[in-house]
């Protein structure tokens, strides 16, 4: 109940072989209902993400900045992936970042959550927090992902063109960068 912040009875998790959760329904299900959405994760978009590592080392090779996607817990999911279905979403998503998608509540990535600062970061299952970073960890910066997100994908496209267009911040007392 605690690892996977179960809330009510019955919830329905789907896990990856590794114990990440992959998807959530809470609430009865008649046995057709529940063999077809269990048949059905076609539409989940964010669950085929890379794990923090591996799009860490992506972003690295591809000259891209990873963005990082905190959820609460897997209760939040087919909320917030109806946000990043959208088709210029996705477009922009894999043309500047590599994505990745994380849990507060995931035992196994609370230490990563925590190094990037989220642990506590209060979030509900119609948000999220999403962390745009460069492939060494070094922050640029972070928005909320909002369920008017849902309804109003320019917010988000807005959102993810300005982190894509900020320039990496200097060390202390290194010169500003300057474009060309």
């Amino acid at each position: 109940k605690k690892t996977y912040a179960i809330r009510a009875l019955p919830t329905y998790i789907v896990l990856s072989p590794r114990g990440k959760e992959r998807k959530r329904h809470v609430g009865f299900f008649p046995k057709t209902n529940f063999v077809k959405w269990l048949g059905d994760s076609s539409s989940l978009l964010i669950v085929t993400w890379p794990n923090f590592s591996d799009a860490q080392a992506s972003a690295f090779q591809q000259k891209k900045r990873v963005l990082a996607l905190i959820l609460k817990s897997g209760a939040s999911i087919e909320q917030i992936n109806t946000i990043f279905e959208f088709e210029n979403v996705q477009k922009l998503v894999n043309g500047y970042y590599v994505p990745t998608l994380l849990f507060q509540t995931d035992p196994a990535e609370r230490k990563l959550v925590e190094e990037l600062g989220a642990k506590d970061y209060a979030l509900d299952e119609f948000s999220a927090l999403a962390i745009v970073l460069e492939p060494d960890r070094k922050e640029i910066g972070r928005f909320n992902v909002t369920r008017s997100m849902q309804y109003y994908e320019t917010q988000l496209l807005q959102r993810l063109e300005e982190f894509h267009s900020r320039e990496r911040l200097a060390e202390p007392g290194a010169p500003p960068s300057r474009k060309p």
